[in-house]
């Protein structure tokens, strides 16, 4: 018996949702650093960009429209703890610690086939 261990964002809905913020954030200029950038038992990051010399870690949440409510206390403060600690393991893994640092919260809702429907990326408070 193959014990599959996967994350969510092994699943190509959550994939696809990563990627259309990809393809928003290179519109508006980023470049894409990395994907999906995990330090065990620290954190992972779905996104991590450079834009206009500030470097940002990119949280990805997607979900149905149905629901909206409530999104924003899916980015919480223990969940920007982990992101910010993981981006300087990044930096520092790059010798890049001098860089600016910014986060970014993007929110993709999809229907009830995967089909994305809105897109959502704002500033994420430090």
């Amino acid at each position: 018996m193959i014990n599959e261990s996967y994350s969510m964002n092994d699943i190509p809905p959550f994939v696809s949702a990563e990627r259309h913020v990809e393809k928003v954030l290179l519109s508006y200029g980023h470049i894409i650093l990395a994907r999906n950038y995990r330090v065990p038992r620290l954190g992972e990051i779905d996104l991590i960009s450079l834009h206009k010399g500030k470097v940002y870690a990119v949280e990805v949440k997607a979900r149905q429209v149905t629901d909206r409510y409530g999104a924003e206390s899916r980015f919480t403060a223990a969940k920007q703890q982990k992101v910010i600690k993981t981006l300087y393991r990044y930096l520092s893994d790059q010798h890049q610690t001098d860089r600016e640092l910014g986060l970014l919260a993007a929110e993709i809702y999809w229907d009830r086939d995967f089909v994305i429907r809105d897109c959502s990326i704002h500033e994420w408070e430090i």
